[in-house]
C-alpha cells in the first residue's frame, strides 16, 4: 500500500512539474512574441522619423549650399 501511495505521489509531482514547465514555456513565448512585436513597431516608427528628418536635413543642406553658392558667385563677381 505504501509503495502504491509513493508511486502515486511521484506521478502527481512528475506530471505537475511537467505542466509547470510547459506553462512557463508557453507564457515566456507569449511575452517574447509581444515584446518582439512592440520592438518591430518601435523600429518602424523610428525609421519613419529618420526618413522625415533625413529629408529635412537634405532640404536644409541644399538650401544652405545654394545660399553659399550665390554668395560665392557675388564675391567672385565683385573682385
Amino acid at each position: 500500500m505504501e509503495k502504491e501511495r509513493k508511486k502515486s505521489w511521484t506521478n502527481i509531482l512528475l506530471y505537475g512539474g511537467l505542466a509547470l514547465v510547459i506553462a512557463f514555456a508557453v507564457i515566456t513565448g507569449i511575452v517574447v512574441n509581444f515584446q518582439k512585436r512592440k520592438l518591430n513597431d518601435l523600429d518602424d516608427k523610428n525609421n519613419q522619423i529618420e526618413d522625415v528628418l533625413g529629408e529635412e536635413e537634405n532640404a536644409m543642406f541644399v538650401k544652405n549650399f545654394s545660399t553659399f553658392s550665390k554668395n560665392l558667385l557675388n564675391f567672385i563677381d565683385k573682385r
